[in-house]
């Protein structure tokens, strides 16, 4: 049997019976952390850290408040990427600090605490 179709039959962690390697896989990743963004959300005048790809995914799609332009769909891209394990979260964060800076919403060198 391949390891990537390999069932488990045991329960880990917060994994229920019957997990596949790859929906544990995806979990991990989707779940990435990286260095904290600070950027200025939709709502105006707030400020929201974005410290992994889910975040970051999340934000794209949801509270993005600038034009969504070449890099925007690029840094979309790469967070799906990044999920799926076919990239890194740090490449994700590099490409997402690029298109909050082509938006103008990055906060630079700082990490607002939540």
């Amino acid at each position: 049997m391949r390891e990537d179709t390999f069932d488990r039959n045991f329960a880990i962690g917060r994994f229920q019976i019957g997990t596949s390697f790859n929906d544990l896989r995806f979990k991990a990743m989707q779940n990435a952390q990286f260095k904290p963004v600070t950027v200025e959300s939709l709502h105006s005048c707030k400020l929201r850290n974005i410290g992994s790809v889910a975040e970051a995914a999340e934000f794209l799609s949801s509270d993005w408040p600038g034009e969504r332009g070449r890099i925007y769909l690029l840094a979309r891209m790469a967070c799906t990427e990044a999920m799926e394990g076919h990239a890194t979260a740090a490449m994700a964060r590099s490409v997402f600090v690029e298109a909050t800076m082509e938006a103008d919403i990055y906060v630079e060198n700082t990490t607002w605490v939540r």
